[in-house]
């Protein structure tokens, strides 16, 4: 049995210097939209719509809307149990290990590229990590049923990652409630406003699970000569997995519209189906 605690300081985030005011939107039910050009004018320096007029009577264009830096104020923590159980073949006909690993990722920066949703107010965004997993099961069993044989069956159970729930723009005829900007493409880090009444990753996927079957069987053995023949099934059950594997933001299952209580999840990738993998291995 193994605990970890991991506190990270000094993390990366971007700071906006010219942030317009916070825009509260915690109730569902009176959804407060604000447009671009009024959360403009309540920014440090506003943006006036087509510029401003001098005393001289120039126009002056292209004022800084955002005014962006990078700081090291982010923090994370991590916890963690796992506890393991294994048992060696010996004088037996099998042989099995077991791990699972309880957990807690949350923090209020995910990358170099994270701001927070209104108005820097970082404090509001604590919350599990888009790499957060609650519940992790591994598991082998090898069982040698005769001499030449050996079956193994392996599985890798998790619990579903974290979502981010933005405002599902076809409601509200804009995802962007606060007028601040920011787009589509933020959504994958929580950068984006958030659907009302939802915080940063409050939603989760389902539970992931893959079994992988492998058989192999000894044609020869000679020395140190060994000749194999070999069968491997991958996700054995054919499940299909919306999380564990690499992603782009863009297509990322860890981003859906409207509220949580909807149970909307709209997939937009899957883990690999079932494959199949046949190997003939000389060792010599």
């Amino acid at each position: 049995m193994d605990l970890v605690h991991n506190e990270s300081r000094f993390q990366y985030r971007l700071r906006d210097l010219n942030a317009p005011a916070p825009w509260p939107n915690d109730d569902p039910q009176n959804v407060k939209i604000r447009t671009q050009a009024a959360a403009d004018l309540t920014r440090p320096v506003p943006v006036y719509p087509g510029g401003f007029t001098l005393l001289g009577g120039d126009t002056v264009r292209g004022v800084a809307r955002n005014v962006v830096m990078t700081e090291t104020a982010g923090r994370s923590r991590y916890s963690a149990l796992s506890v393991n159980f294994e048992k060696n073949r010996g004088e037996s006909n099998y042989a099995c290990r077991l791990t699972y690993t309880l957990s807690r990722l949350v923090n209020n920066t995910e990358d170099i590229n994270f701001r927070a949703m209104d108005a820097n107010d970082f404090d509001s965004e604590w919350a599990p990590g888009i790499n957060d997993r609650t519940h992790v099961i591994n598991g082998c069993f090898t069982y040698f049923p005769a001499k030449r044989w050996m079956l193994a069956l392996a599985t890798l159970l998790q619990s579903g990652q974290p979502v981010n729930r933005i405002p599902d723009a076809a409601v509200y005829g804009t995802a962007d409630l606060n007028g601040d900007g920011r787009s589509f493409g933020d959504a994958y880090l929580g950068n984006s406003d958030r659907q009302p009444g939802e915080t940063r990753n409050n939603d989760r996927l389902p539970w992931s699970n893959v079994f992988d079957f492998s058989g192999t069987y000894t044609l020869l053995k000679r020395k140190n000569n060994v000749l194999l023949l070999r069968t491997d099934v991958f996700n054995l059950f054919n499940a299909v997995n919306l999380s564990g594997y690499s992603n782009n933001a863009t297509q990322s299952n860890q981003i859906q519209s409207g509220p949580s209580a909807s149970g909307v999840l709209v997939r937009r990738n899957a883990g690999a189906p079932r494959q199949f993998q046949f190997s003939l291995q000389l060792t010599f």
